[in-house]
């Protein structure tokens, strides 16, 4: 299982997305001390929630977020 978190986080950073420590401005509506995100201007920060800044999901578990965003984003295994 180790494996394939590790490598299923490679291939989300790949594919550009942020994957780890929390942007605190980001979700701002949920808690949580990790993401995976798409990346965002910085001038649309604060955001609430993922409806502005694109795809964001926050939590305290990095890997059931990493296994969620390598779902939603369909990355080959």
């Amino acid at each position: 299982m180790e494996y394939g978190y590790n490598r299923m986080k490679v291939q989300l950073r790949a594919i550009g997305l942020i994957v780890g420590r929390r942007d605190p401005r980001r979700n701002t509506a949920f808690r949580g001390r990790y993401m995976v995100a798409e990346p965002i201007d910085p001038e649309l920060l604060p955001t609430e929630s993922a409806r502005v800044g694109g795809y964001c999901i926050v939590g305290d578990n990095l890997a059931a977020l990493v296994n969620e965003a390598h779902g939603w984003f369909q990355v080959e295994s």
